[in-house]
């Protein structure tokens, strides 16, 4: 859809470019936890604020897209731990 109104037009510009000068949050938190990791944090408290994000993650679905997520979730874990048993 063209829009002709000059004042739509830069709207839109505009949102476009606030939209792109905002940070990739999923890059910002795989980077805090490769520093924490890199820094030697304490891998309890790690984990422990990683299954909290995780609770509060899925707390947001509604109940049967929680428990599939969840279900999901745990199953990768699973296998991931399992793969870096074998190395």
């Amino acid at each position: 859809m063209a829009y002709q109104n000059p004042e739509i037009i830069r709207l839109i510009h505009l949102a476009e470019e606030a939209a792109a000068n905002q940070p990739d949050l999923m890059a910002v938190v795989v980077h805090a936890v490769e520093q924490a990791n890199a820094a030697d944090a304490d891998p309890y408290i790690l984990l422990g604020v990683l299954v909290e994000s995780l609770v509060q993650t899925l707390n947001r679905m509604p109940g049967p897209a929680r428990q599939i997520a969840a279900n999901a979730t745990l199953s990768f874990l699973l296998a991931r731990l399992r793969r870096n048993e074998r190395r």
